[in-house]
């Protein structure tokens, strides 16, 4: 399933693909990490809000680096 996002910090829209059975799962209430734990916390960030890779790493950026 491909689902349509945008990012909340940066406005950029992206596409991600979702396994079918996966999505269903995630929509009806599993936790994210338990129905897609091969992907990253990035990734499943971005489908849960939208926010993409680049921008979550800048919002978890260590300012002290």
């Amino acid at each position: 399933m491909k689902v349509h996002r945008w990012c909340p910090m940066c406005g950029q829209d992206s596409t991600i693909e979702v396994p079918d059975d996966a999505y269903a799962r995630w929509r009806d209430g599993e936790m994210v990490q338990a129905v897609l734990p091969e992907w990253t916390a990035a990734e499943r960030e971005q489908l849960m809000t939208g926010l993409h890779g680049d921008c979550f790493d800048a919002m978890w950026a260590d300012d002290d680096a």
